[in-house]
């Protein structure tokens, strides 16, 4: 999902039923992993993640079908 010409974020459904959403700048080389399972390194990259996540009402573009969208939603309230 593009977020703007040089940012976007990439949801990965795995068969296991891991998620992630990736956060990519291809300006500045940021890259960040999201994962529900695992906060992680609170870093700047994972502010502006979080960030882009919600501010772009992403979740909403992934298929809630398939999604664990209350894992999604915990995980971005608290951070």
């Amino acid at each position: 999902y593009d977020i703007n010409p040089n940012e976007y974020l990439v949801w990965v459904y795995q068969q296991n039923g891991n998620e992630f959403i990736y956060y990519f700048n291809t300006d500045t080389q940021e890259k960040y992993m999201l994962d529900y399972n695992n906060i992680g390194n609170r870093t700047e990259t994972f502010y502006v993640a979080v960030d882009k996540v919600i501010k772009s009402n992403f979740l909403s573009k992934i298929d809630f079908k398939i999604s664990n969208m209350n894992k999604w939603n915990s995980y971005l309230s608290n951070t």
